[in-house]
């Protein structure tokens, strides 16, 4: 047994690792052949002399790569999925994600004093019984309501002007 073998065989067992996972500074071969013992050995690694290289892992550049590219739709055709439409992203789960941002909008709207408590109770009833596709068919439709309610207040009070100023020719 050369003496590289032997430095090899007590380095890895002193690191506790494999003969071919160590790596020896080819300059120093002098002081790598004058080791004889643990102790010298164990100095040899203080000094960087030995060193234990990495563990080798799978690189996951490629699979960055490919969820990239499904992040765009790419490799997600019909020949790609196993499974109903409902097993890969369940009815159920789309619909609590939905009525919670409805839910979640319609009680910001009602602390910011957007709307009253009477049409947070109609919206949310509203939105439970799937009167809304998303939050934004939702706000289109209180925006909606609310300006239909301006416009039938401001021709209560144009009737309310006519009525007055018709009594007023007649008296």
């Amino acid at each position: 047994m050369s003496n590289e073998e032997r430095v090899r065989r007590l380095a890895a067992d002193i690191l506790g690792c494999g003969k071919k996972k160590l790596w020896l500074d080819n300059n120093e071969i002098e002081r790598l052949n004058g080791a004889t013992t643990r102790d010298q050995i164990r100095q040899l690694i203080q000094d960087n002399v030995i060193i234990m290289k990495q563990d080798k892992h799978t690189s996951r550049g490629r699979l960055r790569k490919r969820l990239a590219a499904k992040k765009k739709g790419r490799h997600m055709g019909p020949g790609k999925r196993f499974g109903t439409a409902n097993a890969r992203m369940p009815r159920k789960e789309l619909w609590m994600k939905k009525i919670r941002a409805m839910r979640k909008m319609l009680k910001e709207m009602r602390a910011n004093g957007e709307i009253t408590k009477e049409d947070f109770r109609v919206f949310y009833k509203q939105a439970k019984g799937h009167l809304f596709k998303h939050r934004f068919h939702m706000k289109d439709s209180i925006i909606k309501r609310k300006a239909d309610e301006q416009r039938a207040r401001e021709l209560a009070e144009q009737a309310e002007a006519l009525n007055l100023s018709n009594r007023a020719v007649s008296s």
